[in-house]
């Protein structure tokens, strides 16, 4: 391999691991919103969950 093949292999394999983390990045942002999303689900169940046991005591 001489040096102008090198350079090459170089630059590609750079560009291609910027364009993994990229996408990595943008996965971590989906799964945060995802998780956010899940959080608020379970605290809507769980006020649903006691409103109906208060409910049920009081009947």
């Amino acid at each position: 391999m001489n040096l102008q093949e090198f350079e090459t292999y170089y630059r590609e394999e750079i560009a291609e691991i910027l364009n993994q983390l990229q996408s990595v990045i943008m996965l971590s942002h989906e799964v945060e919103g995802k998780t956010s999303d899940i959080g608020r689900s379970i605290q809507n169940l769980s006020h649903v969950v006691e409103t109906f046991i208060t409910e049920q005591g009081q009947s």
